[in-house]
């Protein structure tokens, strides 16, 4: 089978399997007597309406991003070898299902649409790719008036409810009284983004249910998703980063945090509270997910994030 066509380019000279390359920080697992929760076997199913696609019964990869914020994260799968009959069962604009994990650990980590879906002949394999999406569907412009007094947290509070998603989590950070009359005359989705903004949260979607709350709101609220460790499966040391950004208000945003890198954790997604048994984190070893990216092919099955507080 050919080189990973999702790989990102990064990777392409690290010819060492990383998941070969995280076992090797457990030495003599016989002599440890534990292991790594999950580290033998990884695996991933597929579903969309009626078809599943097993990685134990055709080789098949992914990646898939994931953030705090609406635009969309588009990801792709690639299937080698699929049957003309159950390519043709997937469907643009039909809703679309990963599950993976490590033996009989396994969990969500992808709940959207298939965008795409196109096959092409490579040497001996035919590949199938099946691209897909997170994001709200709805892409009409609104056209919505306010009254003259109405607050922003009343705005964002309607534009969430129009999604006709779950609501995993509404709370607002800060508001604002808009003193003359307001039209929205936008896309649900940069609506969702600017009104947000002035409420000084983040909206995202994550397996299909919607959270608008600023980041450390998951911190506070005292539940630990997962705790990352070389037992869990924690890959090299965590790397601090920083970021800016510049909301609509023209404001510079700072956030700072650290990438981290694990065999691939389905209880990882946007939002996600994580500890950390690592010394590099000074401001405290519990932090939340603000991004990153789940990677699963022949080499790797990996989850690479980004997680800070202040977001």
């Amino acid at each position: 089978m050919e080189k990973s066509k999702v790989v990102l380019t990064e990777n392409k000279s690290d010819l060492k399997s990383r998941l070969v390359q995280s076992l090797s920080l457990f030495g003599d697992l016989d002599e440890r007597g534990t292991a790594p929760s999950g580290v033998w076997g990884s695996k991933a199913t597929i579903k969309s309406g009626g078809v599943t696609i097993k990685s134990t019964e055709l080789d098949l990869e992914f990646e898939i991003p994931f953030d705090d914020n609406l635009e969309a994260n588009e990801g792709e799968i690639i299937v080698y070898n699929l049957s003309a009959n159950t390519r043709a069962q997937l469907k643009k604009g039909a809703k679309i299902r990963i599950e993976a994990g490590f033996q009989n650990d396994m969990g969500v980590i992808f709940d959207g649409y298939i965008t795409k879906v196109s096959a092409a002949r490579d040497k001996t394999d035919l590949v199938t790719s099946i691209k897909i999406k997170d994001d709200i569907q709805e892409k009409n412009t609104l056209n919505l008036s306010y009254g003259s007094g109405t607050k922003a947290s009343y705005i964002l509070r309607d534009l969430v409810n129009r999604t006709g998603l779950t609501i995993g989590w509404f709370e607002i950070k800060r508001d604002h009284s808009y003193e003359n009359s307001v039209t929205v005359d936008d896309t649900l989705e940069s609506a969702l983004r600017q009104y947000s903004e002035v409420c000084g949260v983040s909206t995202f979607v994550s397996n299909g249910v919607l959270y608008c709350c600023n980041l450390d709101n998951f911190i506070e609220n005292g539940s630990v998703n997962f705790e990352i460790s070389e037992e869990t499966g924690m890959i090299g040391s965590p790397q601090p980063f920083t970021e800016e950004s510049e909301a609509d208000n023209g404001e510079t945003v700072v956030y700072e945090g650290y990438e981290i890198e694990m065999l691939l954790q389905h209880r990882i997604a946007a939002g996600s509270v994580v500890k950390v048994d690592a010394e590099i984190l000074t401001n405290g070893n519990t932090v939340c997910v603000k991004s990153g990216r789940h990677i699963f092919n022949e080499s790797e099955a990996v989850t690479k994030i980004k997680a800070g507080r202040g977001g």
